[in-house]
């Protein structure tokens, strides 16, 4: 399964939205529970998979640098944290999924 495939689908369909925290706006925000959501209900192709791979999944993506937390203090979490968007997609080879492992190629 092609990452760069399951990250386009992410990006286009996961709900972002205006953010304020400690009087900043942040514009174009998704909530890590948002997230976790998304990967458990579109894991089809993945295989199925839990809350917690969805978690080990969503930090894989933040290390290689898709999305990043907003005041970037935090990993990914099943949690009202929130994270934006920031490079290309294409940068992303693929992802096989082995035991509930993930590993980025």
């Amino acid at each position: 399964m092609q990452i760069e495939e399951v990250s386009k689908k992410f990006r286009a369909s996961i709900k972002v939205q205006p953010y304020r925290f400690r009087f900043t706006t942040y514009q174009s925000c998704f909530s890590g529970r948002d997230a976790v959501d998304w990967f458990v209900v579109n894991s089809v192709d993945l295989g199925a998979i839990g809350r917690q791979e969805a978690v080990a999944l969503g930090n894989l993506l933040l290390q290689k640098g898709l999305f990043f937390h907003i005041q970037k203090k935090h990993d990914f979490q099943d949690k009202m944290f929130y994270y934006q968007f920031t490079v290309r997609i294409s940068s992303i080879r693929c992802v096989v999924f082995e035991k509930n492992i993930f590993v980025i190629i």
